[in-house]
């Protein structure tokens, strides 16, 4: 097997927004959810805020509180840029940064939020340390996340070959991100699951959708097993489907801790 090659921020920054469009209803609800279990209020941070889909909204709702956004990544930096210039926002920071080392003062933080973003860090319970060293006594902390029960169920990812094993490897169960929060004295205090709909209008309009590597688990997989395994799953997705549209669910985990 080819060597694993590394993760393209940049490239996976140039159609994130476009790949992960959004129904304005499952928007709602979904922040909705996020607003009444996180309880948010005062100073705001998001790691790794990519092209600031939660941070925007998130600065629209709260405009009295300073909401901090920082990304390894020039290009998602960028149009997170962008977005909050157009929104003409006034209480959004946006910085570049490393979530190992937070260039945050101890205790700063009402609200942490990480979506997708854990499995990135090479050292997870160091990044814990430094999410508890920046959160205050009782702040919450939101990490979103899939469960690998999610992952095994992505119309995608399931019949793709060779993600899942790496993407179960790679991503931590929800228990071993329980334990690893409990550790820095974060309480969970509810797990709720939600789904965001896809509509594919064939087989061959999802497999062009894969071929595009937008989730960073396809870049994962080397050039020379990527188009033969892209070819696997188009075949894979007519037998099972056929010529007509193809309903694809993207499931998800947020899991609300409270630090002591």
């Amino acid at each position: 097997m080819d060597e694993m090659p590394p993760i393209n921020l940049t490239e996976l920054a140039n159609d994130y927004d476009e790949c992960r469009q959004i129904d304005t209803t499952e928007s709602e609800r979904l922040f909705n959810i996020i607003c009444e279990h996180g309880q948010i209020s005062g100073r705001i941070l998001e790691i790794g805020c990519g092209t600031g889909f939660y941070l925007i909204p998130l600065a629209q709702r709260f405009p009295e509180s300073e909401v901090h956004g920082f990304d390894l990544s020039d290009a998602m930096l960028q149009q997170a840029r962008r977005k909050q210039k157009e929104a003409r926002l006034q209480n959004c920071l946006l910085s570049k940064a490393d979530g190992q080392n937070l260039p945050y003062r101890d205790n700063a933080f009402n609200f942490v939020l990480m979506s997708q973003v854990l499995h990135f860090f090479e050292d997870k319970p160091d990044a814990a340390r430094e999410i508890r060293r920046v959160s205050k006594s009782g702040a919450r902390l939101l990490v979103i996340t899939s469960s690998h029960r999610q992952l095994r169920s992505q119309v995608d990812l399931g019949m793709f070959p060779g993600i899942i094993e790496r993407e179960t490897t790679r991503i931590p169960s929800l228990s071993d991100i329980r334990k690893l929060f409990e550790r820095e004295d974060f309480d969970l205090l509810a797990t709720v699951e939600f789904a965001v709909t896809y509509k594919a209008t064939s087989a061959d309009d999802l497999a062009e959708w894969a071929s595009n590597k937008p989730w960073s688990s396809y870049q994962l997989i080397p050039e020379t097993e990527f188009a033969t395994s892209t070819e696997g799953f188009r075949r894979s997705l007519k037998e099972t489907f056929g010529n007509g549209s193809i309903t694809y669910l993207f499931p998800q985990t947020l899991l609300f801790f409270q630090n002591k």
